[in-house]
């Protein structure tokens, strides 16, 4: 609402992207228990996620993005880094407090790496069928790095954000990053910032098609259901921002979301979320959440063909996978997303990330499901993470 029709935006600031490992596992273990477990699973997470982002608040932090099992913050301010890497540190303790509250299958054995990075952030809001804030450029590019760079239970910090905090916080190198020594917070809360007040004169063009009319019912159901799961990857940001500046590279990513949006609502799609990547930003679209309908599979893999063959600077990879995820509203009265997470999702997310440039990467069953035929070529199998086993994957 701030930027108003502006497609981009700099902001001077610290981003803090959080992953937490244990939530997929317990998703996983919870399912056998159909909706009791399901509303089980968003009763953990909205409390985790609830916790921290009360914490956040606190230190006047902004959540970008609400992943199903990450956080992507902002903090601006005079004190912006020291205010980040302070709230890493509670939010890091927190979890630990989370991860004793015992469940119906056990304790919740939760991890967070972190990844802090201070410097100009691009914000870019983007507007196809509904209007989309998309982060993406160097300082993501770097928070993410970092984060991807931080074991579980470490806090990894730029060269940028080093420099704004006191000499002896982060003495250990660690990669292209420095591991926060703090083991508590060393600045004063900032206290909450004041809310944006003013009430969008259209809410529902902020939520996708898929989304809006499900949304909008009142209290919504946690559920395990069977679904088809898309991801899209849009790489060569950072480059194209570097040769083209962001007034012409903003515009192709609108040309972009703007066929993205189309072609998922066409194929009655859900465009979910976007979320942050290196060089790129990730896109996910899910056949099945949050309604059912014919031909799922097909429906997912004519909307991947469709973006794949889009006209477009950018270099894309998707992949798609089907299987049972949960999905629900996760979050607080102050913020809240809805998500999917599971195993069928973070394959997903795995055959994007094989897949070549201009291609989609999709498992077997998910072809032969479809109503639509596809001529495909077999991918030779490849090892990911979390899989014991080499997937076998097709290329439509």
């Amino acid at each position: 609402l701030e930027r108003d029709e502006a497609l981009w935006s700099e902001v001077d600031g610290t981003l803090c992207f959080i992953d937490i490992s244990g939530f997929t596992a317990l998703s996983e273990r919870l399912a056998a228990k159909g909706r009791v477990g399901a509303e089980e699973l968003t009763e953990v997470l909205s409390r985790v996620f609830g916790t921290m982002l009360d914490l956040v608040a606190l230190r006047g932090g902004t959540l970008l993005k609400f992943g199903g099992d990450a956080l992507l913050l902002l903090f601006e301010g005079p004190d912006h880094a020291m205010q980040a890497a302070s709230a890493a540190v509670e939010m890091r303790a927190a979890l630990r407090k989370a991860a004793d509250v015992p469940t119906s299958v056990g304790k919740v054995a939760l991890r967070m790496s972190v990844g802090l990075h201070s410097g100009s952030v691009h914000l870019f809001t983007l507007e196809g069928t509904h209007r989309e804030l998309i982060v993406a450029g160097p300082a993501s590019s770097r928070v993410n790095l970092m984060e991807g760079t931080a074991d579980a239970g470490e806090i990894v910090i730029s060269e940028a954000t080093r420099a704004l905090l006191p000499p002896d916080a982060a003495t250990t190198p660690k990669g292209e990053g420095w591991i926060l020594r703090w083991r508590t917070s060393k600045v004063t809360a900032c206290g909450v910032p004041a809310f944006y007040d003013e009430e969008p004169a259209e809410p529902e063009r902020y939520l996708s098609s898929g989304l809006r009319s499900h949304l909008g019912g009142g209290a919504l159901d946690s559920e395990h259901r069977l679904a088809t799961v898309l991801f899209v990857k849009v790489f060569g940001v950072d480059d194209r921002l570097a040769s083209d500046g962001a007034d012409v590279s903003s515009a192709a990513l609108q040309h972009l979301i703007a066929g993205v949006t189309r072609i998922a609502d066409e194929e009655e799609v859900t465009f979910l979320a976007t979320d942050v990547d290196a060089n790129s930003f990730k896109i996910i679209l899910v056949a099945g959440v949050p309604t059912t309908s014919l031909d799922e599979d097909g429906k997912a893999l004519r909307t991947a063909r469709a973006i794949a063959d889009l006209d477009t600077p950018f270099d894309l990879k998707l992949g798609v996978n089907r299987g049972h995820v949960f999905s629900g509203e996760v979050g607080t009265s102050s913020r809240s997303t809805f998500t999917i997470m599971g195993d069928t999702v973070n394959l997903a997310a795995r055959l994007m990330a094989a897949a070549q440039a201009g291609s989609v990467y999709v498992t077997p069953h998910v072809v032969d499901g479809s109503t639509t035929l596809f001529a495909t070529e077999p991918v030779p199998p490849f090892y990911v993470k979390g899989k014991s086993q080499p997937v076998n994957a097709l290329a439509p």
